[in-house]
């Protein structure tokens, strides 16, 4: 027996259902899409991320002959902690750069630039709030004496392995002459070794060894030197040297001598 046939009615309303049912099954597919792509990207970026905060750089020793011909080229599997003078050397530089007044703009910016290089975490507060101090600020200095920096000792503190004590002197000379300054200073340092992140970064900073804490200060109020009487010291020494000289000049030499009868 045949089904009776459908009325205009039911036929567009059984069209409009199987329409919706459709429609729905897409957007149930397209929501499930949507969902897988979202949780990929997601994960993508997690790992870029990962990867990206992680040490990527992979040391080699390179070997080369006297012609500079590569002979060996080797992939360093574990990098060994810098030696002590090393870090000695690292401090050293440090207080020069940080501490140096030079009347050239170009190289004053490269010592500060230098002095940041070795800086992390404290160490870094403790230079950012003393450049931004207005008397600090070398240009400023440069305007009316230059310092220069000679660095003394660099030793280990005594029962601790990354805190050094380091001590400089500090010579300070008017541009316009009148009474130079030589004033002793004293600075502890705590050290940490931080892999590079990036080549500039291992390239700054060779050995990877920071200066994480920092103090310093003065010693005692310092030696005044009149520059009028030093540069008299010194013309004074510079003539006694052209004396001797003239004096060996004049002296007779052993070939030249009478021979004895």
């Amino acid at each position: 027996m045949n089904a009776a046939p459908l009325s205009p009615y039911h036929a567009a309303r059984w069209a409009r259902d199987r329409h919706v049912e459709e429609l729905e099954n897409r957007i149930r597919y397209l929501r499930a899409l949507v969902f897988i792509l979202v949780a990929v990207t997601a994960i993508g970026v997690h790992g870029a991320v990962t990867l990206a905060r992680q040490s990527r750089i992979v040391p080699y020793i390179v070997e080369v002959d006297r012609l500079g011909q590569t002979r060996a080229i080797g992939r360093v599997e574990e990098v060994p902690p810098p030696a002590e003078r090393h870090i000695r050397r690292d401090l050293a530089r440090f207080v020069e750069a940080m501490r140096t007044v030079t009347t050239d703009p170009v190289a004053q910016n490269a010592l500060i630039d230098r002095s940041f290089t070795f800086t992390r975490g404290a160490a870094r507060s403790y230079v950012d709030e003393y450049f931004s101090v207005p008397g600090n600020s070398p240009h400023a200095i440069s305007r009316h004496l230059i310092r220069r920096v000679n660095v003394r000792t660099v030793r280990r503190m005594a029962g601790s392995t990354n805190t050094w004590e380091i001590g400089w002197e500090e010579s300070e000379v008017p541009l316009r002459g009148g009474t130079a300054t030589v004033r002793a200073w004293q600075g502890t340092a705590r050290t940490a070794v931080i892999p590079p992140k990036d080549e500039p970064e291992l390239l700054a900073n060779e050995f990877s060894i920071y200066i994480t804490d920092l103090s310093w200060a003065p010693i005692g109020e310092g030696e005044k030197i009149d520059l009028r009487d030093a540069r008299g010291a010194m013309d004074a020494a510079a003539d006694q040297r052209l004396r001797e000289a003239w004096r060996a000049e004049r002296a007779p030499r052993p070939d030249s001598a009478s021979p004895t009868p």
